[in-house]
């Protein structure tokens, strides 16, 4: 792994800016991509799935899970190196007879 940190909001018990550890820095990463819009980030206008938007009035036949996985691992490979994630790995199912959306990213 290539060492990706975010930092966190807060500080930690030193005072100084709390740094997340890499799998914490990628759990943040791609929970922003999902949940940003398309510009939300000046630096980057395309980045941001809007994941929520997208399923939001959907029901399960009309969710296009290899579209959306295609999307996913793109905005991924945009900001991630590529050998730091496998195949993004959708699938749809259901819980309690509402709709599931899954996402493994292994």
């Amino acid at each position: 792994m290539s060492g990706i940190r975010e930092v966190g909001f807060g500080n930690d018990a030193f005072g100084k800016p709390l740094v997340l550890s890499e799998p914490d820095s990628l759990t943040q990463i791609v929970s922003n991509i999902f949940t940003a819009k398309p510009g939300n980030f000046p630096s980057n206008p395309r980045l941001g799935i809007d994941i929520n938007s997208k399923l939001m009035y959907m029901s399960g036949s009309d969710i296009e899970i290899s579209e959306l996985q295609t999307e996913i691992e793109g905005q991924l490979s945009s900001i991630i190196p590529r050998d730091m994630f496998g195949n993004v790995i959708c699938t749809l199912t259901s819980h309690k007879g509402m709709p599931l959306f899954l996402v493994k990213i292994p």
